[in-house]
C-alpha cells in the first residue's frame, strides 16, 4: 500500500476546517477555485517570476539576464490583459505593473545572492518518513534551497521561503511557525550530490512588502526584509509531533471514499474563515443536500498543485 504524503499546507487546512480540506485535499475531489484574483494572483506571479530568476543563478546564469527573463514573464501577462482593450482588467494591470516594478529593485538589491549563495534547489519537493509509519509521510516543497558561502552564517545550508506579506512579520509570527521547522527537519534528512551532510540552523524568510501601493520610490528597507529563523530542538519535536497526531487522521480519512469521509469530516460553520474560503458555495450546497455538480464545474477545477510519488522524491534526493 503506497503511503499518502500530508504536508503542512493540509494539516492547516484541516485546523481550520475539516470540510474545505476534503474539498481541497482528497483524491476524490482536489479541487481549486478556477481563477484568483488579488494578493492571491500577485503572490502566484511572482513566485514564478522568483523561481525564474533563481533557476537561472541555480544555472550560472548572469543576474541581470536571469531578471530580464523573469521580468519578461510579467510583461507578458501585462501585454496580454491589455490586449483585451475594453475588456482588460485594469486592477490586474495595475498589480502586474507593481509586481514588474517591485522586482526590479528586488533583482538589483540582491543581485549579490549570486556571489553570497550557492542555489543547491529551486522549488524541490523533500519527503520525510517517520520510523515504524507505513500509512503516510510529510512531502515539503522548498521555495529555494542555498548553500551560504560567506557571511555570518557561512557553511549552513538553508531554505528561503519567499513571503508576499502586506507588512513584515511580527516576531509572534516566526516563534508560533510550523512550517519553518518542519523545513529545517526535512533538510537536515537531505543529502546533496558531492556535498557533505548539510549543516541546517536556521530558515531565511524572504519578505517582499506589498503595503506600499506605489513603490517606485520607495528605499529597499520598506520593501524587502529578509528574517533568519532559528529554533529550539524541543520545539521543532513538538511541532513535529502535533503535525503526526493530525497526519494520522487525514491519512485515514483521504484513504477512504469521498462519500464516506464526508460523513465523518466536521465543518467549522460561521468561522472566520468561511469568509475567504474558497468552497462556501459548495459547502452550503453540501449541507442543504443539493447536488454540487453546477456549482463545482462553474467555480472550481482540478488542482494541479500535488505531490510526486514518494519514490520519486526519493529518487530525486538520491541523484
Amino acid at each position: 500500500m503506497a503511503q499518502v504524503g500530508i504536508s503542512n499546507t493540509e494539516v492547516q487546512n484541516a485546523y481550520s476546517c475539516e470540510l474545505a480540506w476534503g474539498f481541497g485535499f482528497h483524491p476524490d475531489l482536489n479541487y481549486q477555485k478556477r481563477s484568483f484574483g488579488g494578493a492571491r494572483e500577485r503572490g502566484i506571479i511572482g513566485h514564478a517570476a522568483l523561481e525564474t530568476w533563481y533557476k537561472g543563478l541555480r544555472d550560472g546564469e548572469a543576474p541581470d539576464s536571469a531578471a530580464q527573463r523573469a521580468l519578461s514573464e510579467i510583461q507578458a501577462e501585462r501585454t496580454k490583459e491589455l490586449k483585451a482593450g475594453e475588456f482588460a482588467d485594469f486592477d490586474r494591470v495595475d498589480m502586474l505593473n507593481w509586481l514588474y516594478t517591485v522586482l526590479t529593485k528586488y533583482f538589483e538589491y540582491y543581485e549579490g545572492d549570486a556571489k553570497h549563495w550557492e542555489i543547491l534547489e529551486v522549488e524541490a519537493f523533500h519527503a520525510q518518513e517517520f520510523d515504524n509509519e507505513e500509512d503516510f509521510y510529510l512531502p515539503s516543497r522548498l521555495d529555494v534551497t542555498i548553500y551560504q558561502k560567506a557571511g555570518q552564517f557561512k557553511g549552513e545550508t538553508s531554505p528561503l521561503d519567499h513571503k508576499f506579506t502586506y507588512d513584515f512579520w511580527q516576531p509572534y509570527k516566526l516563534d508560533l511557525n510550523s512550517q519553518f521547522p518542519l523545513y529545517i527537519l526535512a533538510l537536515r534528512a537531505a543529502r546533496f550530490a558531492g556535498k557533505p551532510k548539510p549543516i541546517v540552523k536556521r530558515v531565511i524568510v524572504n519578505q517582499i512588502r506589498t503595503r506600499l501601493k506605489n513603490p517606485e520610490n520607495a528605499p529597499p528597507h520598506e520593501l524587502f526584509k529578509r528574517s533568519f529563523k532559528a529554533y529550539e530542538k524541543g520545539f521543532m519535536d513538538e511541532v513535529f509531533n502535533n503535525h503526526m497526531k493530525s497526519a494520522v487522521r487525514l491519512a485515514y480519512l483521504k484513504r477512504i471514499p469521498w462519500e464516506e469521509a464526508v460523513s465523518e469530516i466536521r465543518a467549522a460553520l460561521g468561522s472566520m474563515a468561511c469568509q475567504y474560503c474558497d468552497f462556501k458555495d459548495v459547502c452550503k450546497a453540501t449541507f442543504e443536500g443539493r447536488d454540487t455538480s453546477e456549482i463545482i464545474a462553474a467555480t472550481l477545477k482540478k488542482n494541479e498543485y500535488g505531490y510526486p510519488p514518494l519514490e520519486e522524491i526519493r529518487r530525486e534526493r538520491a541523484s
